[in-house]
């Protein structure tokens, strides 16, 4: 009845069953194993299959740049640019294969190029104090100095002996035979008239007597009796002897002197003839000497000229030469023959030559030796029978006929020697206007050897008799050559292309060279030691920029800026193309008292150095900026590929085979550790170190342990005591801190639960450290207070990063309302400075526990950068953080579920030590890499993320609420505006 009843009332009123809805479930955090790392994720390993057995099985191909690709792009260009002010500036890491990659490029473009010609500085003798600077082709730059060198002993030998024999000597002796002759009849003459004047009737004559003074000719006039000069002792004599009377010794005195006048102008008159004919003749003497020096000076020009321009005979010169002299020899032996030939009663006399149409033989009838050139010679001996006309004509057409012969055949010789001449010069390159330049300069300096010959003629007076100037006593004499300097600046004899120079020490001596000026040391009475130029003017050394002209000079940029006065000088020899030779080299520069002179050089420079100092340069010097327009830029790391391990493998081979026993031959695990050590100084998983240099220094060490340890094969274990070892010695302080944290004298939990307390993570030199952060939020003044801050102990960027915390906090919570909190932030114990923005999302975490009441597990290290909205990002020394705590973590006993939360971004940069690795692997520790706060929020908190954001909003609510006890709180560090 009852159920009835129910149902009836329920049709009745048609009631509802009331449904209550079910509350909503809590919201869950993300399980953190969505964000944990695989150990294959935290570590480069190559595939030990891939490897080979050991270091001695890699082939030795030539060595290797690889993962450079765009580098070399821009270094080949840089390099094959033609304009002056594509100078090339290659930028990168030491020991990142930078110089071996231009050395490679430049191996392959400079074999192309053209030789250079070779440059030489020689004697200026229109202006000594400049010297002529001459190009050569390549080798004869050299040859010319040599020549010059010849030429100048030639000079020294032959002149003497020229102008001292031969018709030289004959036609001058012939000359002063002339002259002596004819100043013995003026003498005769005037003795002739002296001897004509008698004194008192003829009893007495006169004596003349010339004798040669400081102050030029003294004639002395004396009354001569019997042919001799009378003493005063002499007319006492013979006037007590009764020869003559004192009164005629008196009287012959007496007319001496009417006649003195006539007699002393008659000796002036024969004296003036006499020294206008000695001076005649000199001068016709100095012709016959000029005449003779001329010769022997242009045959000697005319030699280094034919040397210049032609250069070292050919193999196809020396056979052209020997034909020549063939045909010579033969064509001398026709006219021997022909000259002994008998023609009847006559012989031959004959001569050959060169006459306006060509070859000339003459010949015509000997008689008994004598030639028979005049027709009226031939009738008188026709005349006397020595032989009839008809033997004659006969004779003389025979002779003809076969001097004809010979004539034909010397012609035929001639042009056939002048054919071959012809067709061997045409296929020598033509003269450019540097040898033109040199025959003229040869020629210039045929005349000062001509114009000043006495220097070759014995020794050169140095002294002044004016000024008082003389050489210093034991000072090298003058010597012919002094006054013909030749510096052969850059020889190319050897090279085929363009030259490469790496210049390793740039200093300016090296770079530019030095000028010596060849000063001779004089001494002045009264006045001392000066120096005087030498009569040749200055040598001059070239350095590295000029024996590059024409192709490369290579130099590390630092080295270039650190020695002294080299960086201006480089960029003007740049700007100008000219090389700045200083007198004394650097000295003579910081002096500012030597001379400079400037050599033109073409020459491309390459600069090696690092990306700052590239940057550098580009913004601070204009000249630089002008005339380096070509960047090759090396990247710090190479991606990991095969090309790319194999070309670490090709390094490793070179570093064994090119050490001379410094690197030891390496096993399979060794090569592979290495390799594993390059990714870890790339700080990645996915690329290489391209500092080989770096690797380099690790084998070394490693072959140092291996031989320790007494083996011949570096493995495994000696790579990593290699690191071990390094990183114990260069990181003491290191050692002392971690001490300090694993006796928690620096507190760090890593156990437990803490609102506002969070373990962040730093690096100190190579290795990583913790630190306990703490958080306490309260109402007052809004905005982040940073202890560190107030402290005076934070940087920039660390400054930077409180606004985008707060920046954070607004986003998050102050978007309908200001935020009335306060929040204190203290990195404890930190008693050094704080910058870097790598514990952003660290701090955000730690404001968002304390605001919440939100416990944080300290079983966790956190780092990473973070912007406003709450965007986790990538941060350095991700490595170096991670192995920090673990060591921690390790020293106190592994959990199983202590790690480390990263940055989703720094993934790519992991490259764990293999302790890490394998208690990853193992499930011992862990890492998580999150792209959000609020994923990080969850992992460290177990809570999600929603909860905790609506707790601290609640937090804060209830800290913007008015109270009326609540004094105002000191002014936060970075408040909102």
């Amino acid at each position: 009845m009852r159920a009835l009843l129910r149902r009836a009332a329920g049709a009745i009123f048609g009631a509802k069953k009331t449904v209550v809805p079910s509350p909503a479930p809590a919201p869950r955090a993300a399980d953190p194993k969505t964000f944990e790392l695989a150990a294959d994720q935290v570590r480069y390993t190559p595939d030990a299959a891939k490897l080979p057995e050991s270091s001695k099985d890699i082939p030795n191909d030539d060595k290797q740049v690889v993962g450079q690709d765009d580098a070399l792009k821009a270094i080949r260009f840089g390099l094959e640019m033609k304009p002056d002010h594509y100078n090339l500036f290659v930028a990168g890491a030491d020991g990142g294969g930078r110089a071996m990659a231009v050395r490679r490029i430049l191996s392959e473009i400079a074999p192309t190029m053209k030789t250079p010609n070779d440059l030489v500085a020689a004697t200026n003798f229109a202006d000594k104090d400049v010297p002529v600077v001459l190009e050569f082709a390549p080798g004869k730059g050299a040859a010319f100095a040599d020549g010059v060198e010849g030429f100048v002993e030639n000079l020294k030998e032959r002149l003497p002996a020229r102008l001292q024999s031969g018709s030289a000597a004959q036609k001058k002796q012939a000359l002063m035979d002339k002259v002596q002759a004819a100043a013995a009849k003026l003498q005769a003459d005037f003795d002739a008239k002296i001897a004509s004047i008698r004194l008192v009737g003829g009893k007495f004559g006169v004596h003349v007597k010339a004798s040669q003074t400081s102050k030029g000719i003294q004639i002395a006039l004396a009354v001569a009796f019997a042919g001799a000069p009378l003493t005063q002792q002499d007319v006492g004599a013979k006037v007590a002897a009764g020869a003559f009377t004192a009164a005629e010794f008196a009287q012959a005195q007496a007319e001496l002197a009417e006649k003195k006048g006539g007699i002393l102008e008659e000796y002036q008159v024969m004296l003036r003839a006499s020294l206008q004919m000695t001076q005649k003749v000199q001068g016709l003497i100095e012709q016959i000497d000029a005449q003779a020096v001329a010769a022997v000076v242009t045959e000697h020009a005319n030699e280094l000229a034919q040397a210049v321009v032609n250069g070292p005979a050919t193999a196809a010169d020396k056979a052209f030469q020997k034909r020549a002299q063939e045909r010579d020899a033969e064509l001398n032996e026709a006219l021997q023959l022909f000259g002994r030939q008998k023609f009847g009663s006559f012989t031959v006399a004959v001569k050959a030559g060169m006459g306006q149409d060509g070859p000339v033989v003459a010949a015509v009838p000997a008689f008994e030796g004598v030639p028979l050139t005049d027709a009226k010679a031939v009738a008188a001996l026709i005349e006397a029978g020595k032989f009839t006309r008809k033997q004659y004509e006969e004779a003389a057409a025979e002779i003809a006929k076969k001097a004809k012969a010979i004539q034909d055949k010397m012609a035929e010789f001639v042009a056939a020697t002048r054919k071959e001449q012809e067709a061997l010069q045409a296929k020598k390159p033509k003269a450019g206007p540097e040898a033109h330049r040199a025959v003229a300069y040869i020629q210039s300096m045929a005349q000062f050897a001509a114009s000043n010959y006495k220097i070759f003629l014995g020794p050169i007076k140095e002294t002044d008799d004016e000024s008082g100037l003389k050489p210093v006593p034991g000072s090298r004499p003058l010597d012919p050559a002094d006054f013909f300097r030749v510096s052969v600046l850059v020889d190319n004899a050897r090279q085929k292309g363009a030259p490469v120079v790496f210049e390793q020490n740039p200093t300016y001596e090296n770079l530019f060279g030095a000028a010596d000026a060849n000063d001779r040391s004089m001494i002045i009475p009264s006045v001392g030691l000066v120096k005087t130029a030498g009569p040749g003017g200055p040598t001059l050394k070239a350095g590295a920029f000029l024996k590059a002209n024409g192709g490369f000079l290579v130099l590390s940029a630092m080295d270039a800026l650190k020695n002294p006065a080299v960086w201006p000088a480089l960029m003007r020899a740049v700007r100008s193309g000219q090389a700045e030779i200083a007198e004394g080299g650097l000295l003579g520069v910081a002096s500012m008292k030597g001379d400079i002179y400037q050599v033109p050089g073409k020459v491309k420079v390459v600069l090696i150095g690092s990306p700052m100092v590239q940057m550098l340069l580009a913004k601070h010097d204009e000249d630089f900026v002008a005339n380096f327009q070509s960047v090759a830029q090396f990247q710090p790391t190479i991606k990991i590929t095969e090309e790319a391990v194999g070309g670490f493998l090709n390094f490793l081979k070179h570093a064994v085979v090119g050490s001379a026993g410094e690197v030891l031959d390496m096993t399979r695990g060794a090569m592979g550790r290495v390799l594993e050590q390059a990714a870890r100084l790339a700080d990645s998983n996915k690329q290489f170190t391209s500092q080989f240099g770096a690797l380099y220094g690790l084998l070394q060490e490693a072959t140092y342990w291996a031989q320790k340890s007494g083996r011949d094969m570096i493995q495994a274990s000696d790579v990593d005591t290699a690191l071990t070892a390094k990183s114990d010695r260069e990181d003491v302080h290191y050692q002392r801190m971690r001490e300090l944290y694993q006796k928690n004298v620096f507190r760090v939990d890593t156990e437990g639960s803490a609102v506002g307390q969070i373990n962040g993570l730093a690096v100190m030199g190579s290795h990583g450290v913790q630190m306990r952060i703490t958080f306490v939020a309260s109402p007052g003044a809004p905005g982040i207070v940073s202890v560190d801050k107030d402290a005076g102990r934070t940087g920039p960027d660390f400054n930077k990063a409180l606004g985008n915390e707060y920046g954070f906090l607004m986003n998050e919570f102050g978007q309908k309302k200001a935020l009335r909190a306060q929040i204190r932030v203290s990195y404890e114990q930190n008693y050094g400075g704080i910058d870097g923005d790598s514990s952003t999302s660290t701090t955000l975490y730690g404001i968002l526990s304390a605001l919440s009441g939100v416990p944080i597990s300290q079983k966790f290290a956190v780092t990473g950068s973070a912007d406003q909205f709450g965007n986790v990002q990538a941060i350095g020394g991700v490595n170096e953080k991670i192995e920090g705590f673990f060591a921690l973590c390790n020293h106190r006993g592994l959990t199983g579920d202590q790690g480390v939360i990263i940055p989703k971004t720094n993934v790519g940069n992991l490259q764990l030590s293999p302790e890490v690795a394998q208690a990853i692997k193992d499930g011992r520790f862990h890492i998580y890499a999150v792209d959000t706060v609020a994923q990080g929020m969850e992992i460290l908190t177990g809570v999600a993320y929603q909860t905790i954001k609506e707790k601290a909003a609640a937090r804060l609510d209830d800290m913007g609420k008015p109270d009326p006890t609540t004094k105002p709180g000191p002014g936060s560090n970075y408040t909102r505006p």
